[in-house]
């Protein structure tokens, strides 16, 4: 099953806002931030993001699903560390060069920022355009999610799909951010 609103919520990777804030945080790097090193630990902290209002949707057999898909090298992680401790992170579906954002957590300040930084990043050098948010929030448009129509996404999403990644891509490793 494929759910696609319209419009649908994307950030394209040149408008990430890291504001003057985000830019001193990055500069002190309090953080280590790695790529698929704990998959089932960033997606348990997402179904259980002390954050939330309301139920997550993120129930067991959804992260059994998930968890399932990062076996099988769909699903990914970016975590954000300080010291051992997981203090943010956020997972996604990718095919080729096309990144969905499923949800993202945060324990310490700007932890998800981070991610959401690292994952850019990582993506830019793919000349991926954008990261696929789904729905708008006021933290998504905050960090420059905009609103765009389904057709829209979907020749953008078709043009990621055909970007191969150069292969162990998505191998785990340490992100520095720049």
């Amino acid at each position: 099953m494929w759910w696609s609103p319209d419009p649908r919520a994307v950030i394209y990777l040149d408008d990430l806002r890291i504001n003057r804030t985000l830019k001193k945080a990055i500069n002190k790097s309090p953080y280590q931030i790695t790529l698929n090193s704990a998959f089932e630990q960033v997606i348990e902290q997402c179904a259980d993001a002390p954050f939330r209002d309301e139920d997550t949707w993120i129930i067991p057999s959804m992260q059994q699903a998930y968890i399932a898909l990062h076996k099988a090298g769909y699903a990914h992680s970016i975590e954000v560390w300080q010291d051992d401790l997981l203090v943010g992170g956020l997972y996604g579906i990718a095919i080729n060069g096309f990144f969905s954002g499923e949800s993202m957590f945060y324990a310490k300040d700007n932890a998800s920022k981070f991610a959401l930084v690292a994952l850019k990043q990582h993506l830019k050098v793919l000349g991926v355009q954008c990261i696929d948010c789904q729905l708008i929030n006021p933290f998504l448009a905050d960090m420059g999610a905009i609103e765009i129509p389904r057709k829209t996404f979907i020749d953008i999403k078709q043009h990621a799909i055909n970007i191969i990644p150069p292969e162990g891509f998505w191998q785990p490793q340490v992100i520095k951010i720049t």
